[in-house]
């Protein structure tokens, strides 16, 4: 087995990293990776603190620095 590159990349730099039920993770050797259909370049930063927000739970929304005082 071969592990999916985003993972090794995670891995290497020692991030976690969020596996939800049916998402791939590695494949054989003999294989091709996938590549999921839905990967989105030039994020938004309001797209990154959403998933965060997701990912950890909360949905409270986080405040820009601007309005912090």
């Amino acid at each position: 087995m071969k592990f999916d590159d985003d993972l090794v990349e995670n891995s290497n730099g020692a991030l976690e990293t969020l596996l939800r039920v049916g998402m791939s993770i590695g494949h054989s050797p003999d294989q091709p990776q996938y590549t999921p259909d839905m990967r989105k370049e030039n994020v938004t930063m309001e797209e990154k603190q959403d998933a965060k927000r997701r990912i950890e739970g909360s949905f409270a929304p986080t405040l820009s620095p601007s309005s912090i005082k």
